[in-house]
């Protein structure tokens, strides 16, 4: 992700039908003391109170790309940037499975009707697993691809001008309504 501004904002969450709770969510706080917040959102199943279940400290984001990932892994969240693990936090939550209502909504850059801080800015990659061990993985693999002298790593500013697509968001005026998608678009494979 690439912000270009200190405000931060929601980087994606899953809503209820009526956008008042956070099923699950990433969002970056505002810049504090040179410092922002990675804080990841949680609602047990059958509760109607969304929670911040992970807070992390990182360097402030605004105006460059930076590359993180966060895990959940049974009672662990753990933050990692540029393929290191920086943090972990306790995780405390039922042993019930999460799991979404067919009318939930999906919003990249924003959080539906909550109120809280839209995102403003680049995000080039948004991908979230099922497997906690998967960004882990994805690093090694890119490591053990490296070539020569190279780390594996390309600066996130090349890697930006390399992708063909950069999806960008920009905060909608306040007055507008934003509605989640019902049905994601897919396209249908042929009839075998």
């Amino acid at each position: 992700v690439k912000p270009n501004s200190a405000q931060g904002g929601v980087l994606f969450a899953i809503t209820d039908a009526f956008q008042k709770v956070i099923y699950l969510g990433l969002r970056l706080s505002s810049v504090e003391d040179g410092r922002q917040r990675v804080i990841l959102y949680y609602t047990e199943p059958g509760s109607h109170v969304s929670r911040e279940a992970a807070v992390f400290s990182v360097p402030v984001m605004t105006n460059r790309w930076n590359r993180f990932a966060v895990t959940v892994q049974g009672e662990e969240v753990a933050l990692f940037m540029d393929c290191e693990e920086q943090s972990q936090v306790r995780f405390q939550r039922s042993s019930w499975p999460l799991t979404f209502e067919p009318s939930a909504g999906i919003f990249v850059g924003n959080a539906g009707a909550m109120g809280l801080e839209r995102f403003t800015g680049s995000i080039q990659q948004l991908t979230i697993y099922s497997d906690p061990r998967t960004p882990e993985e994805l690093c090694e693999a890119q490591e053990s691809s490296a070539s020569g002298e190279a780390s594996g790593f390309q600066e996130m500013d090349e890697v930006a001008e390399i992708m063909e697509a950069v999806t960008y968001t920009q905060a909608p005026p306040k007055e507008s309504h934003v509605d989640p998608i019902s049905v994601p678009p897919t396209s249908s494979s042929p009839a075998e």
